[in-house]
C-alpha cells in the first residue's frame, strides 16, 4: 500500500512539473522504449509464472507495437535476457539459441522500420556466452544497445 501511495505521489509530482519542464528546455526529451517478446519467449514467461497484463500483441507484433504507440521513434527492447530463467530453455545451449533468435527476431524488425526503431538486444550477462552475444549484435546484427535487466538475469 505504501508504494502505490509513492507511486500516486511521484505521477501527481511529475504532472504539475511537466510544464514548467517544458518551459525551460526548448525541447523536452522523453523515452519511448518497448519490450517485445516473440511468440515463444511470451509463452514460457507465461510458463516461468509470471503474468502477462495486456494482449500478445501488443509485445509480439511488431506493427501494431507501432501503431499504438504513436511515437515518431522507438527503442524496442529485446527480451532475450529473460531466457536465463527460463523453464523451457534449461540447457546452456538451448539458453543460448533462444537468446540469438530473439535478438535476430529484434534485428529483423529494425531492418524492416530502420527509420522508427532502435534496436536493444537482451541478454543475461552472467550466461557463459554473453560476450560472444553482445559483439554478435553489435558488429553482425548492428543494433544499437543493450538491455541488461538485473532481476530478470537473476542478478540480485
Amino acid at each position: 500500500m505504501k508504494y502505490r501511495s509513492l507511486q500516486l505521489y511521484h505521477s501527481v509530482l511529475l504532472v504539475l512539473l511537466l510544464p514548467l519542464l517544458a518551459k525551460s528546455q526548448s525541447r523536452l526529451p522523453i523515452d519511448h522504449h518497448v519490450h517485445f517478446f516473440s511468440p515463444e519467449l511470451a509463452d514460457d514467461i507465461r510458463k516461468q509464472g509470471y503474468a502477462l497484463t495486456v494482449p500478445d500483441s501488443m509485445i509480439t507484433d511488431v506493427d501494431f507495437i507501432l501503431k499504438v504507440n504513436r511515437a515518431d521513434r522507438l527503442v524496442l527492447i529485446s527480451g532475450g535476457y529473460a531466457y536465463s530463467q527460463s523453464v523451457q530453455k534449461t540447457r546452456q545451449k538451448d539458453r543460448r539459441r533462444a537468446v540469438e533468435a530473439e535478438n535476430d527476431l529484434l534485428a529483423e524488425y529494425v531492418r524492416q522500420y530502420p527509420k522508427r526503431l532502435l534496436g536493444f538486444y537482451g541478454l543475461n550477462p552472467l550466461e557463459k556466452f554473453a560476450l560472444k552475444e553482445m559483439k554478435r549484435c553489435h558488429e553482425e546484427l548492428q543494433l544499437q544497445g543493450l538491455k541488461l535487466h538485473f532481476h530478470g538475469s537473476g542478478i540480485n
